[in-house]
Formats: C-alpha cells, structure tokens, sequence
C-alpha cells in the first residue's frame, strides 16, 4: 500500500509528519528548540579614566527560537561588569537587558566579553567590548620592605621604594605619609614633588629608629589621583633595646654612705671629647663620698675613668671635706681647659652644710688638679659652671659660676673667672638680689649670658642675664610658674630646668610639668626658648606620649647639637619616666628615656627607651626619697646625642648595683617624626600642682 507523508506547519511552528496506511493517519511532532539573538556582537567605549566608570551600554537578548531559553550564567571579562534583569528562564519571542559598565584599571586598550551560557544553540554566546583606559597609573616596585635589626634609638640606612607612572597621563601626588602601628618608627623622605609626569619614576627613601625593642610596623601610604589610592607599602623591622657601656664604679667601701651607687650626672662636649661627671656612694643625708669624672676622647666609643683628687677625706683623709655633690662640667676652648663645678660638704652634729664651692681643672680631661676654692658661704648648694666658647664674642673665655646660699634664703651668686678657672671675681647677686636653685648659665654667640633657674621654692622658672661679661647681672624675670606633679613611690625628683643654647643663640629650656593633664596626674616635659633671653615662648608640651597616657616623664637633660640652629636645630632630650604614673613604691617601674628632633622642636621622633625597668628598692635612700639624681645629662658629639643616666640592678646582699651608664653608641634621630604643633596643644583650666607648696626655699644636694 503507498504511503503518503506531508508536513502540516502549525500556527504554533510546529511540525508534524502525517502517515496514510490501511490502519489509519500517524502524525509525530518536532521538539520545540529556544534560540538566542543579541542586539549587537560588539560594543565599543569611549575614553574612559582609569579608576572610573563609564555610562552603561546595553545589549538586548531575545529568545527568537521555538521554544523557552534556560539561562544558566551572564557574565563580564576584563575592565567590564555587567547587570542584567533576564532571570533564569525567557519565553520565546521574549527579551532581556544586559547593562554593562566600563571600569578601565590600567591606561591604553582595554578588552572584555559577555559571554551568555545557555540552552541554545552555539552557547556560550558572546558580545566584545573594548574600551581605551586614560589617567594615570602607580606601580610601586616593591609591596614591603623590611629592615634589620637596628638598635634602638639609632637609625638605620636608607631602603628604597621607585614610584612609577606607567599611565598615560601626569600623576598629582598630595601627599605621602607613615601611618601604622608604629609609624614614629619609620621616617621617610622623597623627590616625586606634586606631579608625576607619564612614564616618569620618583624614589621613597625610607629609614628605621626603633623607639623600642621588638617587632616594629608601619605603612607608607601614597595619595593621589591614580587607581587605588591610597597605595600602601608594608614596613617591618625589629628593634633591639640599646646596648649600654657602664662608665664607672663605685670603688668606696666607707661604712658612712651606701655603695654601690653612683647618681646625678652631668656631661659637656667639646670636638671628640666628652666627660660624664657624677656623685659616687651616695649619703642618705646629703652628699657623696667623691666626684667621679668619665672621658671619651673619641667621641664616646672608648672611656677612661676615675675621681676627682683633693675634695674627700674619705678619698684621702689629708682632703679638707667630709663629702661631695653636685657636679657640673664645662671647657673653656680659649684657655684649653676642661673644669668641674663641686660642692663639698662638712658633716657635723648639727648637720651637713655647704661651705664653699669649687672648681677642678684639667688639660686633658683625664688628669685633674686639686680644687680651687671660687666662693666660700654659710651654707652653699647646686653649683653650675659655662664657658663663652664663641670666637666672636668680646668675652671669649670668660668662665660663669653659679651658686646659690641656702643659709641665705637660696640667695642667686655668680663669679666670673677671665683666666681659665685659675682666678674668680667676687660672688655677685642678681640686681634684685633673687633667690633661686638649680639655675643652668649659657652663653651666646653675642657674648651675653642667659640664666634659667627655679625659684627657691622651686614654683617658677626665672631668668636673668648678664651683657657685660659678668661685671653685673640683671634683675630676674619670670618666664613661667612651674605646675607639677609629685612623683609616686618616694622618689626624689623636682621641676628643675635643663638648659642649652644653638649656634646662632637661640636658647632653649625645659622642665617636668603637668599643666597639660588633668587633674595633674603625671608630667609632661615642657619646653620654652627664647632668642634675647627675655622674651620666651609659652611652654609648649614635647609629644613623647598623649596627655591621657598615664605615662609620667621627669627629670630631663636637654642637648642642643652646637653645629645647628634654628629651625634645622638638632635637639635631644633625656628623661626618666614611669610607665604607669598611679604605682607604689613596691610597683613602680623607673625607665629612662630619650626623644630628639630635627628642625628645633617644630616635630619630634617617636620617644625611644635606653633602660629599665628598675624597681625603687634598688636606688639610694635619701632624705628627700629614693635617688637617680636632680638632674641628667645629654650632649652631641659629632652629630650624635650621648645621654647620662643612672641605672639601677637588683642589689646583692646589702650592696647596691646602681652606676652611670651611657649607650654604647651615639643615638640618632628620622628626620621625620610626630607632628608637634604646641599652638593647637593648650593647658587644662587652671593648671595647679598636686601638692602644697614649698614652706621654706629648697635644697637638694
């Protein structure tokens, strides 16, 4: 039987093949089949600036097949991201909109695709995109960079990171800063300026001063115009606490003091050689059993030390003292002499006095001679000695005294020695015959001599000077009230200035102070300057730490570097500091400190520790509390800062551990540190000490 077969196209587009046949009519129906078109097959963007996003394009996807398409992923290669409303599922002769956005990361021809992946025949399905990215682009050469171990408080030499412009238009660079955990560790100096020209290269030069031991972070971060801003380099370096050198030992074995201790240093420099002066067995009412000297004639790397001949009987029962105190140390470069300041004590039943002051002399540093007498008094105290160093003044060699008289209410003396310390003039009252203690004489490059002292009841500082070479002194002038706070634990600490001048005479002072802090509960260091020695600057706080920190900083040894001046003036400070102020005399942790700058106190490093903890139980008692010293010492040699300082060690048995230590090696400083603005920085509302004040005119010895 002929078959017949014929193909009926249904209004639905359906195909259906009918059989004829003696049993009857089959028909079989074609699967219905999705099929996908797209708008356009190629998309093209205009210029676009790298980092930016475009306008959107659009792409219309229509299902124009027979049957529903399954859409199982849209998707967007290279610079491009696409957004779409099609969903999962279209029903034939259905559309959807894919919109896509051009988002160029790098400069020059940019390429992509959106691949649609479906049901449909010849899937995935594809759009080209091209796009041209514009603007610039940085490539840093490196993503870290990592320092060896540096001592701490020293600086390391320089690593480098090269800033590229790889894009195809200038880089406006606004800034490149160190931020981080420990960002005052980290400084860093660059040549890319504001504009970094198409295909150019800038260097990041970038050094490390740990401020302490240990793993030590930070960050440069670069802001600009370019893609990715800011772009950030990883910084890490370990910091290794600061190797001490011990300049001396107590070598005294009398019953009458406490041994081994040594306390209160003071240092000078002048060209490679430095001299560390300090108190050796310290008494617990007042006094020592000798001045010990230390000196480097080589700028700090080897020493040499001894004491003093001639003050002591416990030296040398043919001495005329029972003890020694408060030594001071200056040079007169006119005469070639190297002199320390003494005050020797007489013990009796009715106490220990102060019965004259004197000077010793050496030409080398190492050799000293017996001590001439300067002034004899009731009852003497803090003695201090400088020397006009300056060529040009017309007192070049001139020698400054200054005492003060405890048995004259702390009444100020000065003499003035014109022959190398051999000879001195009369002891001169100030014109308004002043009471004072601790008072630091420096002179400048004109020849006049600026004196920062405390007020005998040490609630002040004051000033006063001399334009004659010391033929008369000025009347004195306030420069500010002292606000402190009492150190805890018994310690024997107060606001005494510390006292240097640059080389072009710009003179610089500073003290323990809490007028930054509520409730007065710790101290910052201060500091004021002056240019002529009677107009002086508000004290402005040294940012070792936050005013909240709790950190409480005292007795400090200011340095000026005497190569510099002005606003390239290389300071450095030294300081003792609690970390915690609100401690005991059984849980306070005494630290020494050090923090120094670069351009004359406008900014500072971050603060670095030299040494500690030390538990008080290991200083000398006084009657006064547990003893370090009423001051410290720091000076530059060559460009370097060599900090003084008392260092205490658990005792042995009965015997103390306590000695004059300086670091092994000169410390340093980043030229760049934490932003010091003291104009934003202002006093709590009336700023007042945390104790009562003084009923009598002070004493320390």
């Amino acid at each position: 039987m002929r078959r017949l077969s014929l193909s009926i196209i249904t209004a639905l587009a359906m195909t259906e093949l009918v059989s004829c046949g003696g049993e009857g009519i089959t028909t079989t129906t074609s699967p219905r089949a999705p099929a996908v078109t797209l708008s356009a097959s190629s998309l093209t963007f205009s210029n676009q600036s790298v980092g930016t996003a475009s306008s959107a394009k659009t792409v219309t996807l229509t299902d124009t097949g027979t049957g529903t398409l399954t859409i199982t992923g849209i998707s967007a290669t290279g610079d491009y991201v696409q957004t779409n409303n099609c969903g999962s599922t279209l029903a034939v002769s259905a559309n959807c909109i894919i919109t896509i956005t051009f988002s160029p990361t790098a400069s020059g021809s940019r390429t992509g695709r959106i691949l649609v992946t479906d049901n449909a025949p010849r899937s995935p399905q594809m759009v080209s995109l091209i796009g041209n990215g514009v603007g610039p682009v940085v490539t840093l050469s490196v993503s870290r960079l990592t320092f060896s171990s540096q001592n701490v408080s020293t600086t390391s030499g320089e690593q480098s990171v090269t800033l590229t412009n790889s894009g195809n238009a200038q880089l406006t660079v606004s800034g490149v800063t160190i931020t981080g955990t420990n960002s005052g560790d980290f400084a860093q100096s660059n040549n890319c300026g504001s504009i970094v020209a198409t295909g150019a290269s800038c260097s990041i030069n970038v050094t490390f001063t740990p401020s302490g031991g240990g793993a030590r972070a930070g960050l440069i971060s670069i802001a600009d115009d370019g893609p990715g801003s800011p772009q950030t380099v990883t910084l890490n370096g370990t910091g290794v606490a600061a190797t001490l050198h011990k300049l001396s030992t107590d070598i005294f074995t009398n019953a009458t003091s406490q041994h081994a201790t040594e306390v209160e240093p003071d240092t000078f420099s002048f060209g490679s050689t430095l001299i560390s002066v300090f108190q050796a067995g310290r008494f617990t009412d007042g006094g020592s059993s000798e001045i010990g000297f230390a000196t480097s004639t080589d700028g700090g790397t080897t020493w040499t030390s001894g004491f003093l001949p001639g003050i002591t009987k416990i030296q040398d029962p043919a001495n005329p003292y029972d003890r020694a105190t408060d030594p001071a140390v200056a040079y007169d470069s006119a005469h070639g002499v190297w002199l320390i300041a003494t005050l020797p004590l007489l013990s009796s039943v009715s106490g220990v006095t102060g019965p004259a002051v004197l000077v010793s002399r050496s030409i080398d540093g190492v050799n000293w001679d017996n001590p001439i007498t300067v002034a004899i008094g009731g009852d003497l105290d803090k003695p201090w000695i400088t020397c006009d160093n300056w060529p040009t003044s017309p007192f070049y060699g001139n020698c400054y005294f200054e005492w003060d008289d405890f048995g004259s209410g702390d009444l100020i003396g000065m003499s003035t020695s014109r022959d190398g310390g051999l000879t001195w003039g009369p002891g001169l009252a100030t014109a308004d015959r002043a009471a004072g203690i601790g008072g630091q004489p420096v002179v400048q490059p004109n020849g006049t001599v600026v004196v920062p002292i405390a007020d005998g009841f040490e609630a002040s500082i004051l000033v006063f000077t001399s334009m004659n070479g010391g033929a008369s002194w000025s009347g004195t002038k306030t420069v500010s009230p002292i606000v402190d706070h009492a150190e805890a634990g018994d310690l024997r600490s107060g606001p005494l200035p510390s006292a240097e001048v640059d080389a072009a005479g710009k003179v610089y002072v500073v003290w323990q102070d809490c007028r930054f802090r509520s409730s007065c509960a710790s101290n910052d260091i201060v500091m004021t300057t002056s240019t002529d020695g009677v107009t002086w600057t508000p004290p402005a706080r040294i940012p070792i730490d936050q005013p909240a920190s709790g950190v409480d900083h005292f007795i400090p040894g200011i340095a000026v570097d005497p190569a510099t001046s002005g606003s390239a003036a290389h300071l450095g400070i030294t300081y003792y500091f609690y970390p915690q102020s609100n401690c005991t005399t059984s849980t306070c942790q005494l630290d020494v400190g050090f923090i120094s700058s670069q351009d004359g106190g406008t900014t500072w490093s971050a603060p670095g520790q030299l040494a500690g903890p030390m538990p008080l139980s290991s200083l000398p008692s006084t009657d006064q509390g547990r003893m370090v010293g009423d001051y410290i010492s720091t000076s530059y040699v060559n460009g370097l800062a060599h900090s003084s300082f008392a260092v205490a060690y658990p005792e042995i048995g009965t015997i103390f551990d306590e000695a004059i230590y300086t670091t092994a090696n000169g410390l340093s400083a980043p030229t760049i540190g934490e932003v010091f603005l003291h104009a934003v920085e202002t006093p709590v509302p009336n700023p007042a000490s945390d104790h009562s004040p003084r009923q009598m005119p002070a004493r320390v010895r």
